[in-house]
């Protein structure tokens, strides 16, 4: 994870198994490196990405065609 130049960017990379998922997200309110947090909103889907004292937390809800939701979370530490 790094802070991008601008205040409003953070990029991150994941390691999922053996494949890299780089993204930037936008939008994010930055204190530093180890605190910040990010959140999308659109008609389907909304992502809250923040990290707290190192630690990152990832929270996905989709909004499915049949009227259920879908809920994913995930957990990290900052190398």
């Amino acid at each position: 994870m790094r802070v991008n130049n601008k205040k409003s960017f953070v990029n991150v990379t994941r390691y999922i198994k053996n494949e890299v998922a780089p993204e930037s997200l936008e939008g994010c309110i930055v204190v530093d490196t180890h605190n910040w947090s990010c959140l999308t909103e659109s008609v389907f889907q909304d992502n809250l990405n923040k990290m707290v004292a190192g630690v990152y937390f990832s929270t996905q809800v989709y909004w499915m065609l049949d009227g259920k939701i879908d809920v994913k979370f995930s957990c990290a530490k900052k190398n």
